[in-house]
């Protein structure tokens, strides 16, 4: 987890009264320091340093780190009020939270680490400690612990849902300027049409609403699941990269010549399977959002133990020819389902790198807003994002991560309409991206991109709400446009947003989705210079539900992008590929939008500024992680 250069605290600052703060019981504290850093000595060599720094309890990123592990336990384990703050008094006994320093020294980057227990090398965020945390603190329980070392679980975000463990982290550092409601600014209108060039990709994705798009993080589904001899050892779905637009393909029924014959037709998808070299043709219905599938508990801890293989760097470098797809060739023209043994390591190595994706984002598509007040300065905006696993554009809906109660400042903003209902405060709340851009570049990290959102808030009503008449709503826009039975994932549906403003890009500054995504996506081409986000209708509400404006004309509310959990999925509780289990369940209604969006939000927190980059460095960084788990196997054996 990354820090900044040191900031003191006062004593005051640094503490909380007596009964919000929170003592561990035990410890698993080695007293040898055997896997601490030997570099803690800070050495100037070619004008950069590496070494590690013992932090002060009085320093803020100590107090941040003991804050949310103290009212994590204080509220989940001892149930305590959960209106206040609490903070662990100190690290277990014999840990020491310490700050790396790496690079040169007129700009150190700052990782924060925990360092001290028996089992754990180190713990590199919160997130990661809490469960460990939880096993100290516990005393009345035989249970092993469970963080993602001791499990031997890859997959923080699954330890993560289990725990109820929140990973907010704003992407590249702290957006400036919070939470606000702004009037809409008005674009300058140019002396003469300039020469404009939009993402083609953009306009095709929200006018054909397809749910798969290009460069996306999706699970497909295998012809046959490939089963072990343990009744958890089944694999049903490989991650994959979606890497081209998808295919008509026409499927002719058998026939003799004369006979009447059906004809189908379906959309099909090349996608890249992650951690082997092989890529897999397969249509729209056997592909999920990445988020729409969970690989249970129980599987990941058996995947945690598979032993190293006994050749460590060649068989790694076989990774590469394993098909989790039934092959056949002219030597063996049988069809050959690979076996569980075959499959576990690449599939370990495939799961991680999906983890490594999903952590990544970067604005894409820029250009320059100029308003009306020729004396304020352009504004650079994007067309779109990589969020994690997902696509997302300007001019779509997207979820939120909190409810209503969650988003504490929209309650108290007397431009944000109050909910519709108990029932509608406990969903989801969305928005309609009007603009994404980038806050005033910060100083301290010059080449770091830090983005906002804004857009038109959105509700989602009980059927039988009616606005009242006295209430303004957006010209143009019906507020009550029902959701009937037979509309599907497909079928867009009224309400439409009519903007008041009309963004210019200038020609120097819109670039190609080519130059961004490199090679994944499609290029942009020269539209005509009208409102490059001209409007698009709402995607179909949950079946017996509506949209619901939630601010008046003209206005707009602007969120950190942080605050975004991702793209909503119509249509998604229909998919017969859903699992349904109580973890799943949870999943599924959080990406339909009928629960909060926290449960399936991205944990974004590392920049590059293409896919192409993020897939590479989440492939090398997986396969890095994978050696040193099965090197600490080995270690152990030892």
């Amino acid at each position: 987890m990354g820090g900044g250069a040191p900031v003191l605290l006062s004593a005051e600052e640094a503490t909380l009264p007596p009964n919000q703060m929170i003592s561990f019981p035990r410890s698993d504290g080695d007293p040898t320091r055997s896997k601490f850093p030997a570099n803690t000595t800070e050495i100037v060599s070619a004008g950069c340093v590496d070494y590690y720094r013992e932090v002060s309890p009085l320093e803020k990123s100590h107090v941040e780190w003991r804050k949310k592990i103290g009212t994590y336990l204080a509220t989940q384990v001892d149930n305590r009020d959960p209106k206040l703050t609490y903070m662990l008094d100190a690290f277990p006994e014999h840990y020491v939270f310490m700050d790396h320093n790496k690079g040169p020294v007129d700009k150190v980057r700052h990782d924060l680490y925990l360092f001290g227990s028996q089992t754990v090398q180190k713990f590199r965020s919160p997130q990661e400690f809490i469960p460990h945390a939880r096993f100290l603190y516990q005393t009345n329980t035989n249970d092993p612990c469970l963080c993602k070392y001791c499990s031997k679980n890859k997959s923080q975000q699954q330890i993560s849902m289990q725990f109820g463990i929140s990973s907010h982290r704003p992407p590249g550092g702290t957006p400036r300027g919070g939470t606000t409601v702004r009037r809409i600014a008005h674009a300058a209108k140019p002396a003469s049409p300039p020469k404009q060039l939009f993402s083609k990709e953009r306009n095709a994705d929200l006018r054909t609403k397809r749910p798969i798009r290009v460069g996306e993080l999706v699970w497909a589904a295998l012809d046959l699941p490939i089963r072990g001899p343990h009744p958890d050892e089944v694999i049903s779905f490989w991650p994959a990269i979606v890497m081209d637009l998808p295919r008509v393909k026409a499927y002719v029924s058998p026939h003799q010549p004369g006979e009447l014959y059906d004809v189908r037709q379906e959309l099909a998808y090349k996608l890249r399977l992650l951690g082997i070299m092989h890529v897999h043709v397969l249509p729209d219905y056997r592909i999920l959002p990445y988020h729409a599938y969970i690989l249970p508990m129980s599987f990941l801890q058996r995947l945690g133990t598979i032993p190293p293989p006994k050749d460590l760097a060649a068989d790694l470098e076989r990774l590469g020819d394993f098909h989790p797809f039934p092959t056949a060739d002219d030597k063996e023209p049988d069809l050959h389902n690979p076996s569980f043994a075959e499959a576990a390591i690449p599939y370990a190595l495939a799961i991680q790198i999906g983890d490594e994706v999903r952590a990544f984002w970067s604005p894409t598509d820029p250009w320059e807003f100029k308003t009306e007040d020729s004396a304020a300065p352009p504004e650079r905006r994007f067309q779109g994002l990589w969020w994690g696993c997902e696509r997302i554009w300007a001019g779509e809906l997207v979820r939120l991560r909190q409810d209503r109660a969650g988003l504490a400042d929209l309650i108290h903003n007397p431009l944000v309409k109050a909910p519709s209902s108990p029932a509608a405060a406990g969903r989801s709340l969305f928005l309609c991206i009007n603009n994404i851009f980038a806050d005033p570049p910060d100083e301290a990290r010059p080449d770091h991109d830090v983005c906002r959102i804004s857009g038109m808030l959105y509700e989602l009503a009980d059927p039988d709400w009616v606005e009242p008449p006295d209430d303004p709503t957006m010209p143009g826009l019906t507020l009550h446009a029902r959701s009937h039975s037979s509309q599907s994932a497909s079928t867009s549906a009224s309400p439409s947003i009519v903007r008041t403003a009309h963004p210019t890009p200038s020609s120097s500054q819109a670039s190609a989705s080519a130059s961004v995504n490199e090679g994944l996506s499609t290029p942009a081409g020269a539209l005509s210079p009208s409102d490059p986000f001209a409007p698009f209708a709402l995607p179909a509400p949950p079946r017996g539900l509506q949209w619901r404006a939630l601010l008046p004309a003209g206005h707009e509310i602007v969120l950190p992008i942080s605050l975004m959990a991702g793209r909503y999925y119509p249509g998604i509780l229909e998919n017969p590929l859903l699992q349904w289990d109580e973890t799943s369940a949870a999943y599924n209604h959080s990406l339909a939008g009928l629960a909060p969006g926290e449960a399936t939000a991205m944990a974004c927190r590392k920049f590059r500024p293409t896919r192409g980059a993020q897939v590479q460095l989440s492939d090398e960084w997986a396969r890095k992680s994978l050696v040193e788990h099965f090197q600490e196997q080995l270690k152990n054996q030892t």
